[in-house]
């Protein structure tokens, strides 16, 4: 009870302020609070996070981000190996529990061979509408010590 807690701060000798507190934020601490949210249609914010790599070796041409990465390293994918669209695609699946890219498009699949990765993401984006998921904010990061992709940005 707050005034339990005001009384034992002023004992203390502490100065309490209470002010009033807002309807609209609500606490989760009893399984009954859950339906508090079932019946609430605010947006619920919640977080995906994408991470993905290919090895560098004989194979496609490197793409980040759907450019083309001239004298860049090739890199050993099924698809066109573009690990910057893969993570992107996978942190939109994560943001709704959709599972991940090799689910939805495995490196076993015909149809998967040297697909464009924003085909994946065009795929991805429309399960993610699907589930009613708005994305309001990506903030992706490329970590390579070659090629220099400041000339790409």
């Amino acid at each position: 009870d707050v005034t339990d807690d005001a009384s034992m701060l002023e004992m203390a000798g502490k100065d309490v302020h209470i002010c009033e507190g807002e309807e609209g934020n609500i606490k989760m601490t009893n399984p009954e609070d859950l339906k508090k949210i079932e019946e609430d249609k605010r947006t619920i914010p919640c977080v995906g996070w994408g991470y993905d790599v290919h090895k560098f070796g004989e194979g496609r041409p490197m793409v980040l981000g759907g450019v083309p990465i001239p004298g860049g390293p090739e890199v050993i994918a099924h698809s066109d190996g573009d690990v910057l669209l893969h993570a992107l695609a996978d942190a939109i699946l994560g943001l709704f529990g959709g599972g991940d890219i090799g689910h939805h498009f495995p490196d076993t699949s015909d149809a998967c061979e040297n697909m464009s990765s924003g085909i994946i993401v065009k795929e991805v984006l429309a399960k993610a509408e699907e589930a009613e998921v708005e994305i309001v904010h990506v903030d992706l990061t490329v970590i390579s010590q070659i090629p220099k992709l400041s000339p790409h940005r």
